[in-house]
């Protein structure tokens, strides 16, 4: 029972983040969750321990996540806080428990779904036939012969 309270609270704790600063994603540190579940919820678990329930979430597609990058001015990358969206089960589910969702998500969910499935970015383009298309537009260059070596 406290497994699944744990993930609901964390479901609660990034729905909270997403609608104080009214954007459909959010990227809180994994410090800044469990600080939070503490705060919030008197519940005390170790970074395995939250790792483990955000990959459940994951895994059961209530939130998807994408890692986040920085550049450094000498060009090298560095690790940020991931991004994270809730789904339309999540939303559901905070629906059930009395969490009154917010209009402009379910407006985005309703705006990047099909028939309660992802819309595919690549569906606008249109279908390409193999015989029409162009070369690159580079030119083609013959490279000299090599003698063999004798």
């Amino acid at each position: 029972m406290h497994s699944t309270a744990t993930r609901f609270e964390i479901l609660s704790i990034l729905y909270s983040l997403l609608v104080y600063f009214e954007k459909t994603y959010c990227f809180p540190s994994r410090n800044r969750i469990l600080e939070l579940l503490s705060t919030r919820f008197k519940r005390y678990i170790g970074l395995s321990c939250l790792d483990y329930h955000l990959g459940i979430l994951k895994k059961y597609k209530y939130i998807v996540s994408y890692p986040n990058y920085g550049r450094l001015d000498d060009g090298t990358f560095y690790g940020k806080s991931s991004n994270r969206y809730l789904m339309g089960k999540a939303f559901h589910l905070l629906k059930q428990t009395g969490v009154t969702v917010v209009q402009y998500l379910w407006d985005w969910l309703k705006e990047t779904r099909v028939n309660g499935q992802p819309k595919d970015k690549n569906n606008n383009l249109p279908q390409q036939d193999l015989d029409q298309r162009s070369d690159s537009g580079f030119e083609k260059i013959s490279l000299p012969e090599i003698d063999e070596p004798p």
